[in-house]
């Protein structure tokens, strides 16, 4: 079993893509509550970075991450 365990704590199976799936998906749910119970402020750190060693005509390549699922 590959099992996901998250900075908040969170944990579910995640050995499948459809498992890795329903446990994000689950997890959506209360993962605002999760992040503030935990102090979570990577987003204020990273503009607090960008605003220091960035000039605002630098531009930046924003991805992200999840589950891989195909949304239409």
């Amino acid at each position: 079993m590959v099992k996901y365990t998250g900075s908040a704590g969170i944990n579910f199976d995640a050995s499948t893509p459809e498992l890795a799936e329903k446990g994000f998906d689950g997890w959506a749910k209360t993962y605002e509550a999760d992040s503030d119970l935990h102090h979570y402020n990577g987003p204020k750190q990273l503009a607090d970075i960008a605003k220091k060693y960035l000039k605002p005509t630098d531009l930046i390549l924003v991805t992200c991450v999840g589950t891989g699922k195909k949304v239409a």
